[in-house]
């Protein structure tokens, strides 16, 4: 990919230049210090409570209208903290503390927190882009059980310096890419139709708000759930550590959530969860452009065929409507792994089966179907369903001896490459007692899609 460069003195300078930038990126957030501003209890402005002085809590006697503890206004400077607050063990569950921005309208972004009952303190993130005055913090009494407020900890830590120091490094890596194949001379036009394509379908991000739809909140409860698993020690992350008050929930069992690792790492460098979630779409969107004119070209054998193949493929209704309008994310990812499976048939039943490397059709099934059970486990159960309809059309083909051969190799080891999500989940399903809530709204005759339309083109949203 470099190596282009390499052979120009601009090349050499250009590469230098960026590893200075990058070194001094990373000593700029190594030797980061994570400066802590503490707020006292009896700083607290009080409304339905008193604050005793002996154990130095404030204590909550009534509910009002007005928050129950007001801290601030606070200076703060542009950069990441981490808000924790010690409590009292009696509160009930829906006590809130979170920030109220003051003046501030567009440079703070953070959701505050819940105090659960039987823990002692709790903690969250807050990014502040410009520097204020304003900030101010309001813990909401519920009225029930008992509630005790301690002091306040703002700790800067060094999630605004590891953010820049990922997305230079990023930009870099995909300057360098673009420039390389340019000076190779394999940059060519229809590489420039991906990257239109996956920017026009990228369009609904380019937005300082993320489009809310039906499974906007899950998906990003997963992206922290991964986070928080791999902050916990585990990996392949399996159960969310945090949900359900901190009780832990394994939605990883069900729900492949290879995807959500990246996001997962923009969270731990310091970006924001809506950020990573948009910049995993538009990944998606990247991938998806890439993917199907890569496969669909191989099927035409023409460049200009794989490029419109592409177009009409990702900026198809159907994945767009999934992508932003529903949300669905799994199933976004699991659309970008469906040309594999496509080529991969489309060339086990239309090559010779005595060419040498026939064998290597099974690795474009292996990737699809892994990819399809890494992502949206119902979208590889509806497609192993059509494969076998598929088969069973092209009977002739289909029986043959080198052809079976590749099919059953590439199931066996897709099958070996995914048994570590395969058998917990059905594991879980052979053993779990679970309780599935709100399946009678859901029923096939009311939101099922008619065979009449499965080649509708625009879709009204509702079922």
């Amino acid at each position: 990919m470099l190596k282009g460069f390499w052979k120009t003195k601009q090349g050499r300078l250009l590469l230098l230049a960026e590893a200075v930038v990058l070194l001094l990126l990373l000593g700029i957030t190594a030797f980061h210090k994570n400066d802590v501003i503490r707020i006292a209890a009896e700083q607290y402005s009080i409304s339905g409570g008193t604050y005793d002085a002996a154990s130095r809590w404030c204590i909550a006697s009534e509910q009002t209208d007005a928050p129950f503890v007001t801290i601030g206004p606070v200076h703060l400077d542009r950069g990441v903290y981490r808000v924790a607050l010690s409590y009292g063990e009696d509160t009930a569950g829906d006590s809130l503390i979170n920030v109220a921005e003051g003046g501030v309208t567009t440079g703070v972004f953070t959701n505050g927190a819940t105090l659960y009952r039987g823990r002692s303190s709790t903690s969250f993130q807050m990014w502040v882009l410009e520097p204020t005055d304003t900030i101010t913090f309001q813990v909401l009494y519920s009225g029930n059980g008992s509630l005790r407020v301690g002091d306040l900890d703002l700790v800067e830590t060094s999630g605004l310096y590891r953010g820049i120091l990922l997305t230079a490094f990023l930009l870099m890596l995909a300057l360098n890419f673009l420039l390389g194949r340019i000076m190779q001379g394999r940059f060519s036009v229809q590489a420039v139709g991906v990257l239109v394509i996956a920017a026009l379908a990228s369009i609904p991000l380019c937005k300082d708000y993320t489009i809310s739809g039906g499974d906007l909140i899950f998906h990003l409860m997963r992206i922290e759930g991964v986070k928080d698993g791999l902050l916990s020690g585990q990996f392949p992350v399996r159960i969310a550590p945090k949900w359900l008050c901190g009780y832990g929930y394994a939605s990883s069992v069900f729900y492949g959530e290879i995807l959500l690792y990246f996001p997962a790492l923009l969270r731990l460098a310091g970006f924001t969860v809506q950020t990573a979630y948009k910049v995993l779409l538009l990944a998606i969107n990247l991938g998806t452009a890439v993917i199907s004119y890569d496969c669909f070209t191989k099927i035409a054998k023409d460049k200009w065929t794989g490029l419109v193949a592409a177009l009409l493929y990702t900026l198809s209704p159907d994945r767009l409507f999934s992508q932003y309008v529903y949300a669905a994310v799994g199933r976004a990812g699991a659309m970008m792994f469906l040309p594999f499976i496509a080529l991969g048939f489309y060339l086990l039943f239309a090559e010779d089966p005595e060419d040498p490397d026939y064998w290597k059709n099974g690795v474009f099934l292996t990737v699809g179907f892994s990819g399809l059970i890494q992502t949206h486990s119902l979208s590889g159960m509806i497609t192993v369903i059509f494969s076998v309809l598929l088969c069973a059309l092209l009977a002739l083909r289909t029986f043959r001896k080198k052809t079976l051969a590749v099919i059953g190799g590439a199931a066996g080891i897709t099958l070996l490459l995914n048994a570590w999500f395969i058998v917990p989940f059905l594991d879980f399903v052979r053993r779990g007692d679970f309780i599935m809530e709100h399946t009678s709204e859901r029923t096939i005759q009311s939101v099922g899609l008619p065979f009449s339309q499965l080649m509708g083109l625009f879709i009204r949203r509702g079922s």
